[in-house]
């Protein structure tokens, strides 16, 4: 028998768990996706300030 979590017990296991970590001098996710997709310093500014981001 298997249990299922619901989305959010997981957001909360993963914020729990990381949540003594800083990002520093690191870029984020969504910064590095963006760096991935070749895109403009610009928009890795944009990421920087991604609603998603700054919610958590």
């Amino acid at each position: 028998m298997s249990a299922f979590l619901s989305s959010k017990a997981v957001i909360d296991l993963i914020q729990t768990a990381f949540a003594h970590i800083q990002l520093g001098d690191g870029i984020t996710l969504h910064q590095a996706i963006a760096l991935d997709n070749y895109l403009a310093w610009q928009n890795l500014l944009e990421r920087s300030r991604d609603p998603v981001i700054l919610s958590l």
